[in-house]
């Protein structure tokens, strides 16, 4: 991950089918998605998340 971006919990996805409401009651991590920075230097919140290549992309790779 780059300095570009930051990897927050998909709030969406919590609850829903696969994703339990209380992940870290079973031992398990949040639904993560990784988005980018705004120019404040803040998260991204509303944003869908970043694809592989996207993320590459951003990397300069």
């Amino acid at each position: 991950m780059s300095e570009n971006t930051v990897e927050i919990a998909d709030t969406g996805k919590i609850g829903k089918k696969g994703y339990p409401r209380f992940a870290e009651a079973f031992g398990r991590l949040p639904p993560m998605k990784t988005v980018p920075l705004l120019e404040d230097g803040t998260p991204d919140y509303s944003h869908p998340g970043l694809s592989p290549e996207e993320i590459a992309g951003l990397e300069g790779k």
